[in-house]
Parts: structure tokens; sequence; C-alpha cells
């Protein structure tokens, strides 16, 4: 500073009362207020840049938590959508990966529609998932509409248990908390609370699915004003059918290979279909059917015609080439007014001739050709035994020790077919040894009346068999085993065994349903009748902008697979 500077400077001071102590005490305040302000407009721009941070990573969080669609008045977020959707995921390529229809360690979006449409595996699966969360979340909406129904406890313990597996499974895998786990499994954003929500639709619509059946119950009005105004939508129609085939040509220079038909090949097929109707042939099919149980509409219109009788017949073309007829005979027609039965029905097939026998007609030429695969295989080396035998005199010992090495093939199968037979059913050489009247002898033996089905169906499936209860209709077995259920002296534990052509039948009989089969049929009707306007309340409306965040492109892994 100057010399003249200096002296204005004492001029002010003095003038402000001032004295150079005072004034360094002055300039050591003003930068001290001067480093105060300075640290907090940092401290101020610390706590913004902070809030920015905080603020971005709560929006990115909230991406992958917004509602992505609604059902009704139910919304949908994005982390329980992803938990039905892996749900819907594992199951379904589950499934079509026993078919070779899902590729292992490729992503959803780089595989083609296994069902053929238009779109990828990811594409076809979202679609699954959009549909199956329609009819859950309708279903959970009209639960908590009926006043009649809760949760069982049974429900909530199904889903604390499901929530308490998934703590314990983060726990054991390593994760810091279930909902560090369950975004790995299934997504950004899923929480425990999330999956908790997914746990208690599903739980809550399946329970509530299964209520409206057991609840559901028209008035024996309703049930006889539907059946008069459609009786031919339930009952049952008894049927004999031959169908006839034109015959048709190939022309071998076509690369293409495909038959082709003439009109007189055409006409001829159609002759011999109405030659039928006067004489139907012994191998016609004998069938029984619903009304909706018969794909071709006209035949349909023709079975269930009330002026319909037995014995009438028509022919029908099955297809639009008019290559193929159906020669139809009208058996009967029952109004279904009566109760179904429950049974337990187990088939033993019964065994082919034994090989002893055929060996007397085998010197026949065309006789070894039926009788030989009967003998499980010796039919490919023993033929060139035998057939020389006409021809080479000298050959005796074929016919001498043939039986020699046929008759063994019973008691001594390790020497002769081991290697064939045994990998095609897997039984061991005890199991191969028994024949079909031991093992019916052997299943009988330890049934008793005083059994209970459990019992029952365990004791079956010691031996082998799969028990389970049949509910049947007249009709659905042989005759033999209908004569038997629907004996009206019938009563639950009752068993026996029938013998025909070629099958043994162990028959249990287990009770009466309670309603009618006509009833049954009527109620089913109806629940399906309500059950769809029900529904039809409902769609699923996706959001858009939202599907973007969506976990939907997965992978199976080999794994898995």
């Amino acid at each position: 500073m100057s010399a003249s500077a200096s002296k204005k400077k004492r001029k002010e001071l003095n003038e402000q009362g001032l004295s150079v102590k005072e004034l360094a005490v002055k300039k050591a305040s003003d930068e001290k207020k001067k480093k105060l302000r300075t640290g907090l407009l940092i401290a101020l721009v610390a706590v913004v840049a902070i809030g920015i941070v905080i603020g971005t990573i709560a929006i990115l969080n909230n991406r992958y938590t917004q509602t992505v669609a609604t059902v009704g008045d139910e919304k949908i977020s994005i982390p329980v959508y992803n938990c039905f959707y892996n749900n819907c995921a594992n199951s379904i390529c589950s499934y079509l990966s026993q078919f070779g229809l899902v590729e292992a360690d490729v992503p959803f979006s780089k595989q083609s529609n296994p069902m053929g449409g238009d779109g990828t595996l990811e594409d076809y699966l979202i679609e699954y998932t959009n549909s199956y969360l329609t009819s859950y979340y309708a279903l959970y909406a009209e639960s908590k509409k009926d006043s009649g129904y809760k949760l069982s406890q049974d429900g909530k313990n199904q889903i604390s248990d499901a929530l308490a597996s998934v703590k314990s499974e983060a726990t054991e895998h390593g994760y810091p908390s279930a909902d560090k786990y369950l975004q790995a499994l299934m997504g950004r954003g899923v929480t425990l609370d999330d999956y908790e929500t997914y746990l208690t639709v599903y739980i809550t619509a399946s329970e509530y699915d299964s209520y409206l059946q057991e609840s559901f119950n028209p008035s024996e009005e309703e049930l006889a004003t539907e059946y008069d105004a459609n009786p031919e939508n339930y009952d049952t129609v008894f049927y004999t059918t031959s169908t006839t085939n034109a015959v048709g040509t190939v022309d071998k220079d076509s690369e293409d290979k495909d038959m082709t038909y003439t009109d007189e090949a055409k006409a001829e097929a159609k002759a011999a279909a109405e030659a039928k109707k006067d004489n139907m042939p012994e191998d016609a099919t004998h069938t029984k059917a619903l009304k909706s149980d018969v794909a071709n509409e006209e035949l349909a219109a023709w079975l269930f015609d009330a002026s319909r009788k037995a014995g009438d017949t028509e022919v029908f073309s099955t297809n639009d080439a008019g290559t193929t007829y159906q020669t139809v005979r009208f058996d009967s027609r029952d109004t279904n007014d009566y109760s179904r039965v429950k049974a337990y029905v187990i088939s033993i097939t019964k065994d082919t001739p034994t090989e002893t026998e055929p060996a007397e007609t085998e010197p026949t030429e065309t006789e070894p050709a039926e009788t030989e695969p009967a003998e499980t295989e010796p039919a490919e080396t023993e033929p060139a035994e035998t057939e020389p035998a006409e021809t080479e005199p000298a050959e005796t010992e074929p016919a001498e020790t043939e039986p020699a090495e046929t008759e063994p093939a019973e008691t001594e199968p390790a020497e002769t077919e081991p290697a064939e037979t045994e990998p095609a059913d897997d039984k061991s050489d005890e199991e191969k040894k028994e024949t079909s009247e031991e093992k019916l002898e052997k299943l009988l033996d330890g049934i008793t009346a005083e059994m209970t089905d459990e019992d029952f169906e365990t004791y079956a499936s010691d031996l082998g068999y799969t028990a389970s209860v049949r509910t049947l209709a007249k009709g659905d077995t042989v005759d033999e085993v209908d004569a038997y259920v629907y004996d009206a002296a019938r009563k639950a534990g009752d068993f026996t065994s029938i013998d025909t052509d070629k099958t043994y039948y162990v028959v249990r009989f287990v009770g009466t349903q309670e309603d009618s089969y006509r009833t049954e049929l009527v109620k089913n009707a109806l629940y399906s009748r309500m059950y769809t306007e029900m529904m039809g309340k409902y769609e699923l409306n996706m959001i858009s902008k939202a599907m973007k965040y969506l976990n939907t492109n997965l992978t199976l892994h080999s794994s898995a697979s």
C-alpha cells in the first residue's frame, strides 16, 4: 500500500473510531465469517447431492414396485406380477421340456412360441400368465364380496409356512435378508410383503374356487326346468359305427406321394357304407356318448333327435373330400336318471396260450408265423431249424429237440430269453414266472371286506397295482363289471373277481353317489354358466409403460430342466 493510500485508510478508520488493534480484530472476524459461509455452502451442496442420489434410487426402485395391471378394482404391482409369472413359467416350462419344446440355457425371448403361434416363448408365457392372473384375481375379488366365505385356518397356515420357508432358504443360501433372496429369484423390487400378497391371492382364489363348487346348490325346480328345456344336453346315447374308406392310388412319379381318389372309388365307398345299414359288420364299434362328446355336429343332431328310435341307421361323410364314410346305427338313449357308483377296478391281462401247444402244429407252413411270436422271441432263432425239416429229413433233431428248447422257455428263461425280454418290461425272473392266474390269486388272497379304502390302496400298491376310486356311469366298463357294481344288493366293501375272454377284473365296491347322474350333469352345466358369467365381469388391463420393468425374459437352466 502506498503512503498516500495508507494515510487515507488511517483517516477513514479515525473517522470510524477504529484503532489499528481494532482493525486487526475486525479483519480476523471477517475472515471467520467468510469461512463459515463457505462451509455452509459446501454442506448445503452435499445435502442436496445426497438428496438427489437418494431420490434417484427411490425413483428407480419405484419403477419396479409400481402397478403394472388391474383386474376389476384389484391392482397388481410389478413384484406380485413377477411372482405369478415365475410360478407359471416354472410349471409350463417343466411340462414343455419333457417334449423338447423348451431349450435350456437360452433366454425365453430368443425361443419361438412352443405352441406354434406368433411371437416368442416369452410372449406365450406372458399371455398364459395374464389369463391365469385374470382368473385368480377375479376369484379373489369375488371372495372378498362373499360374506359366507372366509379363508380357512389351513389356508392361513399355508401362507405362514411358505413365508417361513422363504426366510429359512434365504439364510441357508447366504442372503442377508428374505427380500434379497426373493429379488434374486423373481426380480428387482420383490419383498417378503409382495410374496405374501401373491400367496394370499393364490391360496384364497384356489380355496374359493372349491368353495363355490361345493356350495353351489340349485333348487330342484331349477334343475328340472333346465333339463326339460335341453334334454339332449344331458342324455346319453348308445350307438354302433363302422367306417368305410375309399380306395386310393399313389402316383409313383409324384414327389409328394399324395393319395388320389377317383370319383368311381368314392362312389364305391359310399355304396359299401350304405350296404352296412342292413348288415352291420361284427367288428363294428360300440360307443356311448353325451352330445358334447360328439364332434360331428350333423351326427350329433341325428343321434339326439327326439324322434330317434332303436335300429335307425344312417351314413355320414366324415370329410369334405368324400373319401371316408361312417355307417351309424342308433341303439338306445338313457335319460341318466340313476346314481353313479364308486368302485375300484383292477385289471389283469390274461396270459397268451402256452408255447407247448403250438409246438404240435408247427409242421404247417403258416402256423409258425402265428404261434412263434407268442414264444417271446425264440421265433427269430428257431424258424431256421424248423422250416428246413420239410426238405432235409436228416435234420430231424429240431423236431425232437425243439420242444426241449421251447418248453423250458417258461421254466428256464435265463438261458434263452433274458437279454431280449428283461429290458422290455424290466421285471425280475420271479415276476416273469408268475402267471396271470397266480397274480389274480395273490391279489385276492389279501383282500377282506373289512379293510378300509386306504388299506386296500396300500395293499394293491405293494403288489404293483395302481388302485384309485373310479366313479362309473353305466357303460363305462365291461358288461360283467357293470352288472356287479349296479346290483341293488351291493354294499361298501364288497369285492369279487370277474373272468372275461382276455382279462381278469378285481372289483371292490365303495358306494353310490348321492345325486343322480342327470342331476350331476345339469348342476355342472348350471355352475359352468354361473362361473362364466361371473368371470365375464372381469378383465385384465395391462399398463404398458410399466411392462418394460417386468422380469419376464428368463432362462431355463440345464440343471433345472
